[in-house]
């Protein structure tokens, strides 16, 4: 019996050696490349790079190098210190700053958004199901188009959005609620 036991122990433990090698997990700190060991957030782009959200840069990873994105090599930047990542679904990276701020990334450039433009702080981005993006803090919301028309964002607007997963859902003074398709309605008494 005590062999039965162990012979099905090792031939479990085979059959699971092979799908745990296929995962490694490797640290990458300062000596590696990053400008900072703190990190606020990490976001895999539609092609392919690890954006890396820090307190010293913005830094991109293409799987060999790291590229510390400052102040200093890109002048639009108006803050090296990032806190969120979104990418949104044309495929447009944006990056919220501690000051309140994001930074836009499309077809290689970076363009600033922030206070002076109308936007209000941006702890937090989210898109709604028609694609208009949502900038919010607990206190205040901006909505931003994708030709980057701001404009203050009412409760209707923050009451729908859309999940990373692309799931929709709505809120109501009482409850959230998933929603079946993109297009979410509001109901008296609901």
């Amino acid at each position: 019996m005590r062999g039965r036991v162990l012979a099905a122990l090792i031939g479990c433990c085979s059959i699971a050696y092979p799908a745990s090698a296929q995962y490694r997990f490797d640290p990458y700190t300062t000596s590696n490349g990053l400008p900072q060991n703190t990190v606020a957030a990490v976001l895999q782009s539609g092609d392919g790079y690890l954006w890396i959200a820090t307190y010293d840069g913005l830094v991109r990873y293409d799987g060999v190098r790291f590229t510390t994105l400052d102040k200093g090599n890109t002048p639009v930047l108006r803050s090296t210190q990032f806190l969120s990542l979104f990418e949104d679904t044309a495929g447009t990276l944006w990056a919220g700053t501690v000051d309140g701020g994001v930074v836009r990334y499309r077809d290689g450039r970076f363009t600033a958004l922030g206070t002076r433009e109308g936007l209000a702080r941006a702890e937090r981005i989210q898109e709604s199901p028609r694609g208009v993006l949502l900038f919010h803090s607990a206190a205040q919301a901006s909505l931003v188009t994708a030709d980057a028309r701001i404009s203050p964002a009412d409760d209707e607007a923050r009451s729908v959005f859309a999940a990373p997963s692309r799931a929709v859902w709505t809120r109501a003074s009482d409850a959230r609620r998933r929603c079946a398709s993109a297009d979410c309605r509001r109901r008296s008494g609901a």
